[in-house]
């Protein structure tokens, strides 16, 4: 175990789903996304400056379709 690599292995996992996220995005909403990859392992969605999901607060990823939901009904009044 090297905690350098595992670390890696967890912003190249991070990357990798946001970047899938980001492509969902554009392809669903027309949304452009800028994405970041933190020190601490977070993973936020904002829209708008909103938080539409967190894994801090809900201490996982996102399931597949779920932040395009959560995105769909900020659309829909």
């Amino acid at each position: 175990y090297h905690e350098g690599e595992d670390r890696l292995l967890r912003d190249v996992r991070v990357s990798a789903e946001g970047g899938a996220l980001a492509n969902s995005l554009k392809q669903q909403f027309g949304i452009e996304s800028d994405l970041e990859v933190g020190a601490t392992g977070d993973f936020e969605v904002r829209l708008d400056g909103k938080m539409v999901f967190s894994k801090q607060a809900v201490n996982r990823f996102p399931n597949g379709g779920e932040v395009e939901d959560l995105v769909k009904k900020l659309f829909t009044p």
